[in-house]
């Protein structure tokens, strides 16, 4: 969503890169002190713009006719989490493998909801997955030896990732590189994007890769994960839902708080719990266990939600025949 408007998209570019400056000064100035940064991030746009999955809820079950039933809702995503949970807590590494498809198919389906492709089609899943290969592993490598520790935290990889060559890492991303260009080639050709979106989506590759490389891995997610990704997936529900409802932004914050909170608190006590117990596992480790399991719920309901309303949210040029 951000990418198809370019006022959306110079806004976000400007606020990414002050997000960096403001990490990279702070950083300098006070060591430690991006932790904040990023803590804020989540807190504002991050964890918000997943805790409205009620009301997706509430319209996917409107929209096939069917009654929305709070218990039955709570009790399924409640089931979701304590499932994901104990998977952690017996598989850590498939875990970590799970989460990392899931968010890199859920953060390219958020990129592209407005190509003019079936949801579902095997082109559109091909490219969404990709791209979010690509942009997880390209943040990843370049702070790779970073990357490389926290893992070992939970999962005995250290020495096999390490060994790896260079030109087999860098080739891994050059070959996700030329996959999505491949497919946003495919893509122009059919209609399913304008020279102006594809000129902006080529030109975000480039920016993320600087604002990457310059912010580091935790500011860096922020800016990806907080802007990007966050504030497309808030735009693209108030638009189906303003449509349907008088929804406004103050509407979304309102819904969005109560879980917000809630969500923010658990994550709190996970690692107040966490240092009080002794645990050796860092920190930020199991703020990322806490938000996966957020993840997996909140990934397979806005896939249902982006196909139900894909006609929606495209631009209104016409597939070429």
């Amino acid at each position: 969503m951000l990418t198809s408007n370019p006022e959306y998209f110079r806004g976000a570019t400007l606020l990414s890169v002050l997000l960096v400056v403001l990490g990279i000064i702070s950083g300098r100035l006070l060591p430690g002190s991006e932790w904040v940064l990023f803590g804020a991030v989540m807190c504002l746009t991050g964890i918000p713009h997943g805790a409205t999955d009620h009301i997706i809820h509430q319209q996917l079950a409107a929209e096939e006719g069917k009654r929305f039933v709070w218990s039955r809702f709570i009790a399924t995503y409640l089931a979701a989490l304590a499932a994901y949970a104990l998977m952690w807590w017996k598989f850590p590494g498939l875990s970590l493998v799970v989460f990392l498809l899931v968010s890199a198919f859920h953060f390219g389906q958020s990129q592209f909801i407005y190509l003019r492709w079936a949801q579902n089609g095997i082109s559109s899943r091909l490219l969404s997955l990709i791209w979010g290969m690509m942009v997880l592993y390209a943040l990843f490598l370049l702070h790779w030896n970073q990357t490389i520790d926290l893992i070992s935290t939970l999962i005995p990889a250290s020495e096999v990732l390490k060994s790896l060559p260079p030109f087999a890492l860098w080739g891994a991303l050059v070959l996700q590189f030329v996959v999505v260009g491949i497919l946003l080639y495919r893509a122009k050709s059919s209609g399913a994007i304008t020279s102006d979106e594809l000129s902006r989506e080529m030109a975000l590759i480039a920016i993320l890769m600087i604002l990457f490389y310059f912010g580091g891995l935790w500011i860096g997610f922020a800016v990806y994960f907080g802007i990007w990704h966050s504030v497309s997936s808030m735009l693209a529900e108030k638009t189906i839902l303003s449509r349907i409802h008088s929804f406004t932004w103050k509407s979304f914050v309102l819904s969005a708080w109560p879980i917000s909170a809630i969500s923010i608190i658990g994550i709190a006590i996970v690692l107040a719990a966490q240092i009080l117990s002794g645990i050796t596992t860092p920190a930020v480790f199991q703020f990322f266990i806490a938000i996966s399991t957020l993840t997996l719920p909140h990934a397979l309901g806005m896939d249902q939600f982006y196909i139900k309303f894909e006609t929606a949210l495209r631009r209104p040029e016409p597939l070429k025949q």
